[in-house]
């Protein structure tokens, strides 16, 4: 006679314990609830750390005042209902759960214009540890952000310099906060056209609204549109103004100075077009040179 051994995942078994009586519509406990209630009873929010990893910005449109980018926002905090004695499960650091089998903190791309795919963000994947930290990693699909009001910046076009990135919001500030500093944020701006600059993670918080500003200096490199517009500028200025030294009517020189006049502010300003796929109409110090 046979005799048969049945085992069982430890991993699974720690899921299955774990989520026996979970409730995931209702928000994690806080250690210690009972003590920390607010006057009116409410329990105060779930501390949730926001990191923005991975960050690409393929470019960024001044006409538009936004980018294009992408990234990987990873969010974390602590359940109390979820932790396991690694005693009992020696060979279970962290086990993987299906979205919608716990709680989770709703947060939207705020400053998104569109969306290369049907929904913004991508769940990739939730992550438990035995002291009951969740990590929720989504990627945050290739879009257009809004980089605000660049009319401003964009006068010192072509030396100009932008702030840009992508931010993350909250409407339940009642039941979770965000927290973010300048080291989660990693971000590289993939285009020639601009130099990186130094980061900047700020909090708003407006009132029944919270969003973590994820923001990069992002500074023109001048050095095709010095070459292609404001030296050919100054050389046709150079030859313009150089036809009050030369005689108008000799044997050999016949000169309309006039022509000449009409024709140099004609190159100016066909020159003026080609700068107007990158800052549209706006009024920048390229015009004041021109």
């Amino acid at each position: 006679t046979s005799v048969q051994i049945k085992t069982s995942d430890p991993s699974a078994q720690v899921v299955r314990e774990r989520l026996q009586l979970y409730n995931p519509n209702v928000r994690p406990p806080l250690d210690d609830d009972a003590e920390i209630e607010f006057a009116d009873g409410r329990l105060p929010p779930v501390q949730v750390k926001s990191v923005l990893r991975d960050t690409q910005i393929f470019e960024l449109y001044t006409e538009d005042s936004s980018i294009l980018a992408q990234g990987l926002l990873v969010l974390s905090w602590i359940d109390p209902e979820l932790p396991w004695s690694i005693e009992l499960f020696p060979d279970v650091e962290s086990v993987d759960i299906d979205l919608g089998a716990i709680w989770t903190p709703t947060v939207i791309l705020s400053n998104l214009l569109k969306s290369g795919t049907r929904e913004p963000l991508t769940h990739l994947g939730i992550t438990v540890y035995a002291n009951g930290t969740v990590v929720w990693e989504q990627r945050v699909n290739t879009g257009e952000f809004r980089c605000g009001s660049i009319d401003e910046t964009v006068f010192e076009f072509p030396f100009d310099t932008h702030h840009c990135g992508i931010f993350i919001s909250s409407y339940s500030v009642d039941e979770f906060r965000l927290e973010a500093t300048n080291h989660d944020f990693q971000v590289t701006v993939a285009n020639d056209d601009w130099t990186q600059g130094p980061v900047n993670v700020t909090t708003v918080d407006g009132g029944d609204m919270e969003t973590v500003e994820y923001r990069v200096e992002m500074t023109r490199d001048p050095q095709f549109v010095v070459l292609s517009i404001i030296v050919p500028s100054f050389l046709l200025n150079v030859i313009s103004f150089s036809q009050h030294w030369i005689p108008t009517r000799t044997d050999q020189i016949n000169l309309d100075r006039g022509g000449m006049a009409i024709t140099t502010i004609l190159a100016a300003l066909a020159l003026r077009d080609t700068s107007i796929t990158e800052v549209g109409t706006a009024f920048t110090l390229l015009d004041v040179f021109l």
